[in-house]
């Protein structure tokens, strides 16, 4: 363990997942297994199969809410020390950098061009993993340079083309129900949100680093695979998932008992679900728990693994999976579905289309 927390960690972080708009109030629907997948009203879906969606419905198409936590995060950190990476879709990339590079430039009384030469920014739109890509990236930015601190921006509007495009390809739940691993799953339901993570040396950070219920994030192994198995179907036998989860592991210095939990990708259709379990099936024993957090804030797509990898935490700050939303769930493994989770160490795993996935090891501490 003491390996472990000399790791990169999440000094701050500031998340939303639709109407849940803190880490405060992502661990409380966590708690209750609560669902927040409601009729979708921002834009028309009666012509789509689906209907609902996990969205916050007092927000545009713009970024101009993440200015506060932007500032929040990055207060008393030295602009000469920061550097910038971003994580959204490709068609949101310049919004996303505009509203980020401008609220920097606002915090430090800089130009937009002298934060840009400092921070270095770069932008991840791979997709479901664009986030783990950007905390990837800079979690070994912070390995190679212990005195680098990153600030970490991931965030996705769900708009309505985005929307009918899953819809159309009949992988959206038309109960409005996410059940990850269950036998009554029917899809999946998409969501939206932000995380803004500073992420750093805590040895070096001081009074930088914010404790969260007396607890720590440290970022302790990350890898990125891709199978190229099919444009949009995962590997039958998931092995991109596997390949990404040995090398996280690998680079942790864990063995596979270490694992408490996975917070996996958990999509809820037949294909994503099945491709993991054959993933897990390979890794996973008795005493571990395997769960998707999407069941409560919807797949929040290039923003997933910022908003998960804090769901992973309230997980583990909780010692419990809570139940899934469908009161009769059955899980199709008995790794998966509520149980108790004994110990800090997780995985993170997500997927995205064109056989890509990624696994991050973390460790939630005292202290």
């Amino acid at each position: 363990m003491t390996a472990d927390v000399e790791r990169p960690c999440v000094l701050r972080a500031r998340v939303a997942a639709g109407p849940l708009r803190s880490a405060a109030a992502l661990l409380r629907a966590l708690r209750d297994g609560q669902s927040q997948a409601a009729p979708v009203q921002r834009f028309p879906v009666h012509a789509h199969r689906a209907r609902h969606a996990v969205v916050d419905e007092s927000l545009g198409t713009g970024f101009d809410h993440l200015v506060g936590p932007v500032e929040e995060v990055v207060d008393g950190v030295p602009l000469a020390d920061l550097r910038v990476v971003l994580a959204t879709s490709w068609l949101s990339a310049l919004p996303l950098s505009e509203v980020v590079l401008g609220t920097l430039a606002r915090v430090y009384r800089a130009t937009v061009e002298t934060v840009r030469a400092t921070c270095l920014p770069t932008t991840h739109n791979n997709a479901c993993i664009a986030a783990a890509s950007a905390v990837v990236e800079a979690a070994a930015a912070v390995r190679r340079d212990p005195g680098t601190v990153v600030l970490v921006v991931a965030a996705r509007n769900l708009d309505r083309q985005t929307f009918a495009l899953f819809d159309r390809g009949r992988a959206l739940s038309t109960t409005g129900e996410l059940n990850s691993f269950a036998a009554e799953r029917d899809g999946v339901v998409l969501g939206e949100g932000h995380a803004v993570l500073l992420i750093g040396d805590r040895r070096r950070a001081g009074m930088i680093a914010e404790a969260w219920d007396n607890s720590h994030l440290h970022l302790v192994g990350g890898a990125l695979s891709s199978d190229a198995h099919h444009p949009v179907r995962p590997h039958p036998e998931g092995d991109g998932v596997h390949a990404a989860a040995m090398a996280a592991l690998d680079e942790a210095g864990w063995r596979l008992a270490d694992i408490a939990s996975v917070n996996a990708h958990g999509t809820g259709t037949p294909a994503n679900d099945d491709s993991e379990l054959a993933a897990y099936d390979r890794f996973v024993s008795a005493g571990q728990r395997v769960y998707s957090s999407k069941t409560v804030h919807g797949h929040c797509l290039e923003t997933a693994a910022g908003v998960e990898l804090v769901a992973a935490w309230a997980i583990a700050l909780n010692g419990h999976v809570p139940p899934q939303v469908h009161p009769i769930s059955t899980p199709l493994r008995d790794y998966c579905g509520p149980g108790a989770v004994k110990g800090g160490r997780g995985l993170l795993v997500n997927s995205a289309f064109g056989g890509a996935n990624s696994a991050i090891a973390f460790v939630v501490v005292d202290g």
